[in-house]
C-alpha cells in the first residue's frame, strides 16, 4: 500500500484561493482512500478546495 501526502500552505494576507490539484497515479493503482474533497477519476484524483487555511491532501493506493 501507497500513501502519497502534498500540504498546501497558505499565505498570510491573501484572501481564500479556490485551488485544484490533479495527481496521476501509476498504471493499475487502485485508490483505497481519500481525502475529503476528492475525486477519483479513472488514473487521476482532483481534488478541489477553498484554501482558507493551510491543506493536507492525501490519497492511499494499492499496485497489482
Amino acid at each position: 500500500m501507497w500513501t502519497y501526502r502534498l500540504t498546501l500552505q497558505k499565505q498570510p494576507g491573501v484572501a481564500t484561493v479556490p485551488t485544484t490539484v490533479t495527481v496521476s497515479l501509476p498504471a493499475g493503482a487502485v485508490v483505497e482512500t481519500l481525502s475529503a474533497g476528492a475525486t477519483s477519476e479513472d488514473q487521476g484524483i482532483a481534488f478541489d478546495i477553498g484554501l482558507e487555511t493551510d491543506a493536507q491532501l492525501e490519497v492511499t493506493y494499492r499496485l497489482p
